[in-house]
């Protein structure tokens, strides 16, 4: 049995379909071992495909049967990285999703008013993956609930729940009553997945996750490098695989710095994310016990996360980057350190700021960025909208971490003056 199956799924179907292509040209160069298998599914304006990548540069490339393709419906994603691990058994899966668009696709624009088409061009900063999430929304009956969807961050709560049905099906379909499997490695090649939310949300269907909880450059991974350890290394494990993916992007970025500077990666072992909660839990339960007390010392916490990344960038990071929703948990836990003299949120914090700190944590095997802004964070963001700013997502408490860490009951005491 070969040691890896690999499934590329890049949803390119916008204006970037030419980094995309970009992206596979890397891995037609070095094409599949009898170790290592790589498929991949391209959806570009021109069309999709599918390519079987044989020997180096050699691959068996088709077009997908369903006459309306759409990379964005999760029933193909579903079903053709199930076809691609079913069709070449090996003893680790991995399943990489290269989405940097906001899932809506031109023709979607026909059928909304100018008003509604303004309001989502200019809405970029939380791009959803699914078509199915931006469908949920836009089955809201009026513009302003409609508005407020696109406003509060409802893309990543319903992405973060698509995400799971997704990988549950895939597992699913791969198992066997004696052999329950799980994915184990999930790359996402995409903007802002590296959250709390998603890696617990997918805890029990993924054993490492590799994501950003920045904006991905346009440039994304350098596949060629990637690739080529793959080849070089074809026993190497999860865990190895998922660190050195992160190594890789580091030093490509590096050499090859983006424009806007948002540079970080981590990998993730989501068997820790249990202990992790548990953490962030302990915090929640005292900000809710005297969030009166506590209220003002929560936004001075983001205010100094916030202020920290745009100052040290020379000014040219907007203020209210991913319009106040999204936030590094350490750094707003190391904040709170910083600024309460309350001993139990001290030590509460100080617990959140410890289980990234301590070697090993919790969860986050490795953690990179380019940059001071970036100094002190820790690889996952939260969702934490602060009071008279930014709404509370309604889809939000459909998130299995928003429940279970009691924080979407921490968040609604928060935003209750």
């Amino acid at each position: 049995m070969r040691n890896w199956t690999i499934f590329i799924y890049l949803a390119a179907h916008n204006n970037l379909d030419a980094y995309a292509r970009r992206s596979i040209e890397q891995v037609w160069d070095l094409g599949s071992t009898d170790q290592i298998k790589i498929v991949t599914l391209i959806d570009t304006p021109d069309g999709a495909k599918i390519y079987d990548h044989k020997d180096p540069k050699t691959y068996f490339a088709g077009k997908p049967p369903d006459q309306h393709f759409d990379s964005g419906d999760p029933k193909q994603l579903i079903k053709y990285a199930t076809h691609a691990f079913q069709a070449y058994p090996a003893e680790h899966y991995g399943l990489i999703l290269w989405s940097h668009g906001t899932g809506w696709m031109p023709h979607d624009l026909r059928d909304i008013s100018p008003r509604e088409r303004k309001m989502r061009s200019a809405n970029s900063t939380v791009p959803a993956l699914f078509r199915s999430t931006l469908e949920t929304m836009m089955s809201e009956p009026t513009v302003s609930k409609r508005a407020i969807c696109f406003d509060d961050g409802s893309q990543h709560s319903i992405d973060t729940v698509e995400l799971e049905k997704v990988v549950t099906e895939i597992t699913t379909a791969i198992s066997t009553p004696d052999n329950p499997r799980k994915l184990d490695l999930l790359g996402m090649d995409a903007c802002l997945m590296a959250s709390i939310e998603v890696a617990y949300q997918l805890r029990q269907q993924v054993d490492y996750m590799v994501a950003s909880e920045e904006l991905v450059p346009a440039t994304s991974w350098p596949y060629s490098k990637i690739v080529s350890d793959l080849h070089a290394r074809p026993n190497i494990s999860p865990k190895e695989l998922s660190t050195l993916i992160v190594t890789e992007y580091s030093n490509y970025h590096k050499k090859f710095p983006p424009k806007a500077g948002d540079v970080t990666k981590c990998a993730i072992e989501l068997a820790g994310m249990d202990a992790l909660k548990l953490v962030v839990r302990d915090l929640a339960k005292v900000l809710i016990a005297n969030m009166p007390e506590h209220r003002q010392t929560l936004w001075k916490a983001q205010k100094i996360t916030q202020y920290k990344e745009v100052n040290t960038n020379a000014g040219e990071r907007r203020i209210h980057k991913f319009k106040y929703q999204l936030w590094d948990l350490r750094s707003v836990a190391q904040a709170l350190t910083q600024l309460t003299q309350n001993e139990q949120l001290k030590q509460a914090a100080e617990a959140v700021v410890k289980s990234f700190d301590n070697n090993p944590s919790l969860a986050v095997l490795k953690n990179i960025h380019h940059g001071i802004w970036f100094d002190e964070i820790g690889g996952l963001s939260v969702y934490l909208p602060p009071p008279n700013i930014s709404r509370i997502s309604r889809y939000y408490g459909r998130v299995a971490f928003a429940n279970d860490a009691l924080w979407d009951k921490m968040i609604s005491r928060y935003q209750t003056l």
